[in-house]
């Protein structure tokens, strides 16, 4: 189904659904949760490269972290994994969890209809950090369930950055200046989740900075039994 009819139907279940004031949905396409430096000091921001945003295919630019409100639609459940080493998602062996993945996969319609979200750091210079790094982590999360974030090494396994459910399990995200990489964002119950990010770092001469901010991410049914309750609903608001 193509990213303009995506954007359409879930436009009319957000008229009904949404918590999120005003924010423009971003159904599909590649973006990045960004980190800047500006006025002194860095900021984060939801950064859009050939995304489909509130209903428009192939935006690039720049938004507000609260103008977008990310989509992670039923099409993109899995069933977890067996083996200990997926625990840290939260749900049990062969339960459902909602991903958006790391990887889109080339004659894949399913994952190319799927969010391609990033952590990007480009809009750092180079050597105005210490190290170049900069620790970022997910400070506060609020939602119907757990949420993680991982990538896949060399031989298949998770290697774990964020897990609410076993936090112990989860190494320090430390990124790198003028980079960006691309996760896998697990959630393991539908609903909304609105999660703070924050980053913290040193300047070169060790002047120690920081930021936050809140992004809001919500895991839906899929788009025809979510129209079928829209219209429902909009149905019985006329009858009233």
């Amino acid at each position: 189904m193509k990213c303009w009819m995506y954007c359409f139907l879930y436009a009319g279940m957000m008229l009904v659904f949404s918590n999120a004031q005003g924010a423009l949905l971003y159904t599909s396409g590649h973006a990045d949760i960004g980190l800047g430096f500006h006025d002194g000091g860095p900021e984060f921001h939801f950064h859009a490269e050939d995304a489909c945003i509130g209903g428009v295919p192939d935006v690039s630019g720049e938004f507000e972290p609260d103008a977008v409100l990310i989509v992670v639609p039923d099409h993109a459940v899995l069933l977890r994994p067996d083996g200990s080493e997926w625990n840290f998602v939260g749900t049990g062996a062969g339960m459902p969890l909602w991903v958006l993945p790391q990887h889109h996969h080339h004659g894949d319609g399913g994952h190319e209809e799927i969010p391609l979200l990033g952590l990007g750091t480009e809009e750092i210079p180079l050597e105005l950090l210490l190290n170049d790094t900069v620790a970022i982590r997910a400070a506060v999360v609020n939602g119907p369930g757990h949420f993680s974030l991982w990538q896949m090494d060399a031989f298949g396994m998770p290697v774990v950055y964020v897990s609410t459910f076993d936090p112990a399990s989860a190494y320090e995200l430390v990124v790198r200046a003028g980079l960006h990489g691309h996760y896998n964002w697990g959630f393991s119950a539908p609903g909304l989740y609105e999660i703070e990010w924050t980053a913290e770092a040193f300047l070169a001469d060790q002047t120690p900075i920081s930021a936050s901010a809140v992004f809001a991410f919500r895991v839906v049914p899929e788009p025809a039994s979510m129209l079928l309750l829209t219209v429902g609903a909009l149905t019985a608001a006329r009858k009233r």
